[in-house]
């Protein structure tokens, strides 16, 4: 893989601790919330890339996280993590040893791995888990493409095809309806799209489309009308799409983020959006407008060192973001204007903390 030399100054330095450790939209009125089932989140989850480990917590009815138990083995190196929608199982990509392991949510919130780890592409990066809970994608950045994988009846990961990306890729997200995944690719800078077959299987689904430089996350709106995809590189930025039926991207603007941006989360009225900036050490608040452009909501509010990735819980109510110089987790209320309000440091992660996820 080759990289320009300057444009990825910033990028070698974050990420190679990553990976081994709109127009005028003023008069706009925003979309209509969706409906949220008002549920208790439960439980998060972390990967610590550092210790081989992931921890496990307890979330209280303040949105503050308690541990809960030891951290648990993983693979070598441990990434992105993904979270089945009835809470069931728990994946880990492991950029190491290039394997996914799958645990068992217990009943407490704990966790039991579930079968053997399962061999990736080459430098797998992160993965997402289809809304169906039926399938699990992995990007692999070192051998351009894509790993599916099946959900078997107990949680285990069988192997479903490998298919053809940019180069570089980082990030997968599937779109509410279980159709359409989209991908980042870090040295193309593009997204590429395909369509998800009934089997799991993917079909390219058009050319790439142009992000800003090094994208790291791609999220889909929960209306799946809307998808961002964040840039680390240039200052920081968020690439906004609209989606059309057949699952095709079109650019829709673009909005400046925070010093390296690296995490994006979008809460669950599709209001809002969140970016975690790793060397600004803030979080960036935007508003979704009905076009499904972005505004900036308030200015940056402070994280603690190094946020690395950021996730909002179900609730909609706490955001949360992972800090990889003090393996620590900061946490947030989300005020009724979408703008953010700091609880603090919450839990105790293992080293070098990459990302969170919460489940019911």
């Amino acid at each position: 893989m080759k990289f320009p030399t300057m444009k990825r100054a910033v990028f070698f330095a974050l990420v190679a601790a990553f990976l081994a450790g709109c127009g005028d939209s003023t008069d706009l009125v925003p979309p209509a919330p969706n409906t949220v089932t008002p549920v208790q989140t439960r439980f998060a989850y972390v990967t610590n890339a550092d210790d081989n480990t992931i921890s496990a917590f307890t979330v209280g009815a303040d949105g503050s996280l308690a541990n809960n138990g030891a951290p648990v083995a993983t693979g070598q190196g441990p990434r992105g993590l993904g979270v089945t929608p009835n809470s069931n199982f728990v994946y880990v990509v492991n950029q190491t040893d290039e394997t996914v392991s799958g645990y068992r949510v217990n009943t407490d919130g704990t966790l039991t791995q579930n079968g053997p780890n399962v061999p990736t592409g080459n430098v797998p990066a992160d993965l997402t888990v289809d809304p169906s809970g039926r399938f699990v994608y992995v990007a692999n950045r070192g051998s351009d493409t894509l790993s599916a994988y099946a959900i078997n009846a107990n949680g285990v990961l069988v192997a479903n095809g490998t298919f053809a990306t940019g180069v570089e890729p980082f990030a997968p997200a599937v779109d509410p309806t279980g159709r359409f995944l989209f991908v980042t690719n870090q040295t193309d800078d593009t997204i590429s799209s395909f369509t998800i077959n009934q089997d799991g299987t993917l079909t390219p689904n058009g050319g790439p489309v142009a992000t800003g430089s090094i994208p790291f996350v791609i999220k889909v709106d929960p209306s799946g009308r809307f998808a961002y995809a964040v840039n680390n590189a240039g200052g920081g930025s968020v690439s906004a799409y609209t989606i059309s039926e057949t699952g095709v991207l079109s650019p829709n603007g673009s909005i400046a983020a925070g010093n390296v941006a690296t995490g994006l989360a979008i809460d669950p009225t599709g209001q809002f959006v969140y970016v975690s900036n790793a060397l600004g050490d803030t979080v960036s608040a935007f508003t979704i407008q009905a076009n499904g452009t972005l505004q900036a909501n308030g200015p940056e509010i402070a994280a603690g060192d190094e946020p690395r990735s950021v996730t909002v819980d179900q609730t909609g109510r706490f955001v949360y973001v992972v800090n990889g110089t003090t393996n620590t987790a900061t946490y947030f209320s989300i005020d009724a204007d979408g703008t953010l309000t700091t609880n603090g440091s919450t839990g105790t992660t293992g080293n070098l903390p990459l990302q969170i996820s919460t489940a019911l």
